[in-house]
């Protein structure tokens, strides 16, 4: 469960293969209620279109947005004009979702449910184009931190990996959280066309160059001196923001991407 916004992560799960990524979904809900009571905005990508996640989001008091498949409930998404509200059941009980239809740059088409009734039909292709910072993170999680490569093949090995990497992606998220809002301020009054970030990369590599230092030293003068060479370093390597994009899906090879025990380390 990732903030669009901060990049934070603020829950986890690993299970076994044969548990759904619907059935995880309900479990992150769960634990998104007892976070707080505030109403958030949950985006959902077509793979976990489902009754029970719409049912859970208006029961718990969640707004959602979720894309659609083009056959899940065809007829309600054909039969409703863009914007307007129909009704998904579920266990006896019927909850309202707009109808959100969307084209995109490359003129393909969109369908979105939400029960979010607060804002024009319109803005909801800039709202769902947020979930790119979701795909962003998965990037960084699988190919840069590489929670895929373990460094052992028993259960307790693989738990550590897990939430290693978990703990390493949050500290990189708080770092570059820091490190962009001196860029920007850096950058104030400057003519720039762009705006600039953080690279992720970057951050990575001067975590395994200072971050080990930053917490053994004795002292709070060794701590800040690692800690100011890391996010100078971090700021002088900055990357132009990219605007949210959309790639077409490709099927990957199933073969081993990484060695056994051959994992990286901070």
């Amino acid at each position: 469960m990732n903030d669009v916004y901060s990049g934070v992560l603020y829950d986890a799960i690993i299970d076994s293969y044969r548990e759904g990524e619907r059935k995880m979904a309900l479990r992150h809900l769960k634990r998104l209620s007892e976070f707080d009571d505030m109403e958030n905005i949950i985006l959902w990508d077509r793979g976990y279109v489902s009754e029970d996640l719409i049912a859970q989001c208006c029961e718990q008091g969640h707004y959602f947005v979720m894309r659609i498949r083009d056959d899940w409930h065809k007829k309600l998404a054909d039969d409703t004009r863009s914007g307007e509200w129909g009704t998904i059941k579920k266990n006896g009980k019927a909850y309202p979702v707009r109808v959100i239809k969307l084209t995109l740059p490359n003129g393909n088409s969109e369908t979105l449910f939400s029960n979010i009734d607060f804002i024009e039909t319109e803005e909801f292709g800039e709202l769902y184009a947020l979930r790119w910072t979701v795909e962003t993170k998965y990037d960084i999680i699988k190919n840069l931190i590489q929670i895929e490569n373990a460094s052992g093949m028993s259960v307790i090995s693989i738990l550590q990996d897990f939430w290693a990497c978990m703990t390493i992606a949050n500290i990189m998220a708080f770092a570059k959280l820091e490190a962009d809002a001196k860029i920007n301020k850096n950058n104030e009054g400057k003519e720039l066309k762009r705006e600039y970030q953080a690279n992720n990369a970057i951050i990575l590599g001067m975590l395994r160059r200072y971050f080990v230092r930053m917490i053994v030293a004795d002292d709070d003068k060794t701590r800040d001196f690692y800690a100011a060479k890391f996010f100078n370093s971090i700021e002088r390597f900055s990357d132009v923001v990219q605007e949210h994009r959309s790639y077409q899906r490709i099927n990957k090879s199933q073969r081993r991407k990484f060695p056994p025990r051959k994992k990286s380390v901070l």
